[in-house]
């Protein structure tokens, strides 16, 4: 019942499509609400424009996130993306991002939240300290293994860099777990 429920609402959001926005968002978005994460797409597309809705970068990070749910990669990479590019405020040190970005399968972007997040947390001494940045690390490092973009080469060397880094600003004990790193080219 539930697929029938969402190509009817598909097909009325597409008849309506002409003439009113609103009654298409609204058929449009009943679709993902029913399961379809092509609609889920293209709902959240319509509420970051303010097409037949008032526009909303976080209803459409909301509907992205359901289409993502749903097994839509593109929603998954797309809610990401929104959340580093525009509402990094409600995500400020990227895990949910780099969920999402795993989820949808673009592991270079994942890491790059990762790396983002390696920096921040293992250059200030914050409340969570070591253990946030060794949180991060292990994050930077779980996704970077992933990342086909990389070879393994470049993967060891550019978490060697993150791990020297840390190592430098929070002397902690944890630094003496990890690897000798090769001092870095001039």
């Amino acid at each position: 019942m539930t697929r029938r429920s969402a190509v009817a609402c598909s097909r009325m959001a597409m008849w309506v499509s002409r003439t009113d926005a609103t009654k298409e968002f609204f058929f449009t978005v009943r679709a993902c609400e029913f399961g379809d994460a092509e609609n889920c797409h293209v709902a959240g597309g319509k509420a970051g424009l303010g097409e037949g809705t008032p526009k909303s970068l976080e209803r459409r990070v909301e509907l992205y996130e359901r289409g993502c749910d749903l097994g839509s990669k593109e929603c998954c990479v797309d809610a990401a993306t929104e959340l580093r590019l525009t509402l990094s405020g409600t995500d400020p040190n990227g895990v949910r991002a780099e969920a999402l970005f795993v989820k949808g399968g673009d592991f270079h972007a994942a890491a790059d939240v990762a790396s983002d997040r390696c920096n921040h947390l293992c250059t200030l001494k914050l409340p969570k300290g070591p253990d946030g940045c060794a949180d991060a690390l292990r994050d930077y490092q779980n996704v970077l293994a992933h990342d086909t973009t990389m070879t393994a080469e470049d993967r060891d060397a550019s978490y060697g860099s993150k791990v020297r880094l840390a190592c430098e600003h929070l002397k902690f004990a944890e630094c003496a777990n990890y690897p000798e790193l090769p001092e870095e080219n001039p």
